[in-house]
């Protein structure tokens, strides 16, 4: 009997001795400046969850003298958001307690989601003219007086366009007259600027749904009733009014998900995370 305790007390400990926690980060010499996104914020600010750039999960844990820095200088916990990109600091080696957190968003907060019919894509002069022109508001679009339905933004510089989830080339803007069209704005002084495009090859369905999962390498989301739905490299994800990398999307999120159908698939063009 004795000797059966025994041998079961030597299995334990040689399993607890092979055991590794979880997302366990150690920072090294080498590694006392971290880049990545933040996936997860603990809202009790202990802990964040950062995907780093070489894609790796790991745990940062927060202490009284971390500094969190933003394009306006010194902030607090509250300027950080899921989906931020940021860069870690370490004074010390050997710890996972940072020492500076400084988020790196290239992205400006949006000012709309809007939806049209394009009448005219144009490179040379950076703008798209639309008829049948909506706003996305309160869970539904919005359209325009009749007067102005039909609009014109400008593009910015960097505005990317997906069609069939590969980029358009700006040299094939001219071809895509007469498709429908989703995209999201920014304000540039007091006028609407183009970020993002998505022209639609078939008109989908919109759905208001509860996020089950998310699969980034085979890159779908699980929604609660309509089950699977693919995303690709354009597919725009939006959390707190900002585009975000779709890593921020958590398990219980709601999400507005406009769709697309590509070679008989649903994909996902804008997936707006409401709560």
């Amino acid at each position: 009997m004795i000797k059966r305790i025994l041998s079961s007390l030597l299995i334990v400990f040689l399993l607890g001795s092979t055991m590794q926690p979880v997302n366990a980060a150690t920072i090294t010499e080498q590694s006392r400046i971290i880049y990545g996104t933040l996936q997860f914020l603990d809202k009790n600010g202990r802990y964040l969850t950062l995907k780093r750039d070489d894609g790796k999960l790991e745990n940062y844990y927060f202490q009284r003298r971390t500094q969190i820095i933003n394009d306006k200088g010194i902030a607090g916990f509250s300027a950080l958001i899921e989906g931020d990109r940021l860069r870690l600091q370490f004074l010390e080696t050997g710890t996972a307690h940072m020492d500076k957190v400084e988020v790196l968003n290239g992205e400006k907060e949006i000012e709309a989601i809007r939806k049209g019919k394009i009448h005219q894509l144009d490179a040379l002069s950076g703008k798209i003219k639309l008829s049948d022109n909506s706003k996305y508001t309160h869970y539904s679009w919005g359209f325009q007086s009749y007067y102005n339905r039909n609009s014109t933004f400008q593009l910015s510089k960097d505005a990317l366009v997906y069609y069939g989830g590969q980029l358009v080339d700006k040299s094939q803007f001219r071809y895509y007259s007469k498709f429908d069209a989703y995209f999201v704005t920014t304000m540039n002084f007091t006028n609407e600027t183009v970020q993002r495009v998505i022209i639609n090859q078939i008109s989908g369905k919109d759905l208001q749904e509860e996020i089950t999962s998310l699969n980034q390498r085979q890159q779908y989301i699980e929604l609660k009733s309509t089950g699977r739905i693919l995303f690709h490299e354009g597919t725009i994800f939006i959390r707190n009014n900002r585009i975000v990398d779709p890593i921020s999307i958590t398990k219980g999120d709601k999400a507005f998900v406009t769709t697309d159908t590509i070679d008989g698939k649903l994909y996902a063009s804008i997936v707006y995370i409401s709560k």
